[in-house]
Order: structure tokens, then sequence, then C-alpha cells
């Protein structure tokens, strides 16, 4: 990803995806949050692993349930079989090992609902249903990455890309106009994509203020 875009609106909502008329006419992966509006575009989706790592690390630490510790650490070796592959410049997961991944994921969720049917009204239970449904209806969106090498595992550089804007909105406050918010998010999608292409900052606005193109 050499590119960011920010957009304003004032919920959010699948509206202001239409709004920003984006994601309505992108044709790929799109990998996110498992945000239920994000599901309505795009050709296939890649739902962020890294998140589903904390949310099961949560339910082992918190809900002393021992499943999601097992799920936590097979989609960890699958995660990091993938980057060991991508290392050695393997552009795809080879077939034997990818059923194998398929087959555990499978089991796992099959050991669970297991563990969710003995011990049903133990602490943690609900919790542990909604997730085991969830993996279930998303199956294919949480192992994308392992199927399709192209598809991320995590989502984490948009997460970081917005860090320092909610920073701002926590301390410093909200802006003053709307018109001002449009182009502060304007302002920061240029320096986020120039530093993303280690374009020098500088020279870049300079650039802008001479009316010379920078973004090609």
């Amino acid at each position: 990803m050499n590119s960011t875009l920010y957009t304003v609106n004032p919920q959010k909502d699948a509206a202001g995806c239409e709004r920003d008329g984006i994601l309505p006419q992108y044709v790929g992966i799109i990998s996110q949050d498992h945000e239920s509006k994000f599901y309505n575009y795009g050709t296939a989706h890649a739902t962020c692993g890294s998140h589903l790592l904390r949310e099961l690390r949560g339910l082992f630490e918190l809900q002393k349930i021992p499943w999601a510790d097992d799920m936590r650490q097979f989609i960890s070796n699958m995660n990091k079989h993938k980057n060991s592959d991508l290392a050695s410049g393997r552009d795809k997961c080879d077939p034997k090992i990818l059923r194998f991944f398929e087959k555990g994921f499978d089991d796992l969720l099959a050991s669970g609902r297991m563990a969710l049917a003995e011990h049903e009204k133990e602490l943690g239970q609900d919790e542990l249903r909604k997730m085991i449904n969830r993996l279930t209806k998303f199956k294919d969106c949480y192992l994308l990455f392992i199927r399709d090498y192209r598809a991320p595992f995590t989502n984490n550089l948009a997460e970081r890309d917005l860090r320092p804007d909610k920073t701002k909105q926590k301390v410093s406050g909200c802006f003053r106009s709307w018109h001002g918010f449009q182009v502060f998010a304007r302002i920061r999608s240029f320096f986020s994509s120039v530093k993303k292409r280690s374009g020098n900052l500088f020279n870049s606005a300079f650039s802008i203020l001479l009316s010379d193109p920078v973004l090609q």
C-alpha cells in the first residue's frame, strides 16, 4: 500500500461509504475489522487476523477459556508459515499444507462446539458461542490470508494511519468548522501518501505551492 485517503463523514455508517464513492467502485480484496457494512463491497474480504488474536487472547485470559488460546496459537502458526513462505519467495501455500490448516481450523471449531455443549452455563460461554458462530459464518474471510497470499493478515497499517487523528480528537478536541475538517483530511492524505512513497515531505509541500504535481 503506497497511498492514504482520509475522508470526512458525520457518522461511521454505510451512507458515508456511499458518499465517498470509493468502496462502491472498488474491485478486489478488502482488509477490514469485521464491520458488517464493508462486506457489501469488494470481491473478497480478508478479515483482520490481529483483531481476532486480541479477542481470543481476551477470551483466554479474562474468561479462562482454553479453547481460545488453542485457536489463537493455531492462527498465529498459519501466519508464521505464510511469512516464512513469503520470505522464501513463495507466492502461495502448498496445497497439502493448506488442506492441513483448513482441517485444523474445522477441527478446532468442532472442539469448541463440544466445549460449549459440555459447559453451557459456565462463565464466558456466551462470548465463546458468539466467537464460534462468527468463525463458522465468516470462515472464508478469516482464512483468505492463507488461501491467497495477496490478502493481508492484518489491516493494522490503516489503524496506525488513523491513530494520530484519534489522538488529536481526544486531546485537542474537534474542528471548528466542517470545511476545516475536510481541508485537514486532504492535507493528511497528501503527507501520509508522500511518506509511504519515501518522498521528501518538505520538498513535496514546496512543489505543491509551485503547482507542480507530486503524486502521480
